[in-house]
């Protein structure tokens, strides 16, 4: 909890477009134990939205895929079916592909068809 506390002092959120983490990072960060892990990014990305309305989230959750939140919208990304050699940058993959989809104008959440965070599980 140390780094939320140190990153909400040092005023990341405002600072900051896109948040990526994992599932016990959401739950460290909420005080929770919470097991749905929609709830979980949609009780964490409320509570970042103090410190920036427009803050959008990306929440791993390994295997399971990832949940991802912008405005009041929340979409669940499927994990890509694979033989994982190592899971080790995992994360940092599928946030290279989100940023990469952004950067080329895909949508965050799409309301039909391919979304940012689509691109980066596949990754």
């Amino acid at each position: 909890m140390d780094e939320f506390d140190e990153f909400t002092r040092s005023g990341g959120f405002e600072c900051c477009d896109l948040l990526a983490i994992n599932e016990d990072e959401a739950a460290a960060f909420c005080g929770c134990d919470e097991k749905d892990m929609q709830r979980l990014a949609q009780m964490c990305h409320q509570k970042m939205r103090v410190y920036n309305p427009n803050i959008r989230l990306a929440m791993t959750c390994g295997a399971q895929g990832s949940w991802v939140c912008e405005g009041d919208r929340a979409a669940f990304i499927p994990a890509q079916p694979t033989e994982p050699v190592a899971t080790g940058g995992a994360g940092d993959a599928y946030v290279s592909g989100v940023i990469c989809g952004l950067a080329l104008g895909i949508p965050f959440i799409a309301e039909s068809g391919v979304s940012a965070p689509m691109l980066g599980a596949k990754f």
